[in-house]
């Protein structure tokens, strides 16, 4: 087994959003509305739909 190097930190793993918040900053004249597909439920976060894949031809 590999025993991580004294010193070196684990970078913590992006958590849902990360990303997209950084996107509709950089594009926030063009991103009107927030959408994730996948494979669950439809959902409504803060400021994001998360919409099934079969629900994804409605967009």
């Amino acid at each position: 087994m590999l025993k991580p190097q004294k010193g070196s930190e684990q970078q913590p793993r992006h958590t849902k959003g990360n990303s997209l918040d950084k996107y509709c900053e950089i594009f926030s004249n063009r991103v009107s509305n927030r959408y994730i597909i996948h494979t669950k439920n439809l959902r409504k976060d803060e400021h994001t739909r998360l919409i099934s894949v079969c629900m994804s031809m409605y967009l």
